[in-house]
C-alpha cells in the first residue's frame, strides 16, 4: 500500500491502538518515511506523547508555579467573570478580557509540525489518543497567525487585554521566554472556525505557533485533564521561565 492511500480510518485506527500488529507495522515504516502521511496523522493524535519525548531527551526544570497557575486559570475559569467594557478612545478597537465559559467547546489538542514529530523520531510508534471525532468541524489550529491583525497584537498588546480583530477578537494572555531565550506569548483567538489558545514565539523577525489548543465550533463540551497535560508537557518541553511582570514585557515588545 503507497503511504498516500492509507485511508482516515486507518490513520485513526492506528492513533488509537486497534490497528492489527502487521499493519500498524507496516504503518509504522511509511511513517518514519513521509511527512505528509505523519500531517495527516497528527490530525487524529494530541501533542502528549510527542512532547513527552521530547522533554525526555533532556533534563528540565519544573515549569514555574505562577506560569502553571495562568494557563490553568485560562482553561478553567468559569463564565461568572462578569464583562467590563474598559473606557477606550473611539477608533481603538478593544474588547473586554472574559473569562471562559465552563460550556465552552472541548478542547481539542493539535499536534506539533510534523518536523518536530520527525526531530524526535517517531515514525515508529508515534500514538496518542484521538481526541476528535473523525467528522468534528476542522478547527482554527494553527491558522490562528494567519488570521489578520493577529500578529499586530502580539507585537503590542499587553497580557490581559484583548482586541476585535476583523474575523473575531484575539485576547493575549500571558508573555514568558522559553530556553532559547525566545519571547512566547500565550492568546486565544476566537473566530467562525472556532476557538485556539495558542503559543507563539517571536524569532527570526517574525511569530511562529508552536503550539495550539483548538475547539471546534460546537457546544456542551468541557477541557478534559488531558489539554491541561499536554500544555504542562510543552511548556516543561519548551523550558518556559515565569510569567513576565508588565515591565518587562513591555520591555520585550519594544526590542522586537
Amino acid at each position: 500500500m503507497q503511504e498516500h492511500n492509507y485511508p482516515d480510518e486507518t490513520l485513526m485506527a492506528y492513533a488509537d491502538g486497534e490497528l492489527d500488529d502487521a499493519t500498524a507495522a507496516e504503518l509504522d515504516q511509511a511513517l518514519a518515511r513521509d511527512p505528509e502521511l505523519l500531517r495527516r496523522l497528527a490530525l487524529f493524535t494530541g501533542t502528549r506523547d510527542v512532547l513527552a519525548e521530547a522533554a525526555a531527551a533532556r533534563p528540565l526544570d519544573p515549569v514555574p508555579d505562577a506560569l502553571m497557575a495562568r494557563v490553568r486559570a485560562t482553561l478553567e475559569a468559569g463564565a461568572a467573570a462578569p464583562e467590563t467594557v474598559p473606557e477606550q478612545a473611539p477608533e481603538e478597537k478593544v474588547v473586554p478580557f472574559r473569562g471562559r465559559d465552563t460550556s465552552a467547546p472541548r478542547w481539542q489538542p493539535m499536534a506539533l509540525a510534523a518536523s518536530l514529530a520527525l526531530a524526535v523520531g517517531l515514525g515508529a510508534g508515534f500514538g496518542a489518543a484521538r481526541l476528535a471525532a473523525p467528522d468534528a468541524a476542522a478547527p482554527l489550529g494553527f491558522a490562528a497567525l494567519a488570521v489578520p491583525g493577529v500578529t499586530e497584537a502580539l507585537s503590542s498588546l499587553p497580557s490581559g487585554e484583548g482586541r476585535a480583530l476583523d474575523q473575531g477578537e484575539i485576547a493575549v494572555l500571558a508573555s514568558f521566554r522559553d530556553a532559547q531565550d525566545r519571547l512566547c506569548r500565550e492568546f486565544e483567538v476566537e473566530g467562525s472556525l472556532g476557538s485556539v489558545v495558542s503559543v507563539a514565539c517571536f524569532e527570526a523577525g517574525g511569530w511562529r505557533t508552536t503550539l495550539a489548543l483548538a475547539a471546534a465550533p460546537e457546544e456542551g463540551g468541557y477541557a478534559p485533564a488531558s489539554s491541561m497535560e499536554t500544555l504542562e508537557s510543552y511548556l516543561s518541553a519548551v523550558g518556559a521561565g515565569p510569567v513576565l511582570t508588565p515591565e518587562e514585557e513591555a520591555q520585550a515588545l519594544q526590542s522586537l
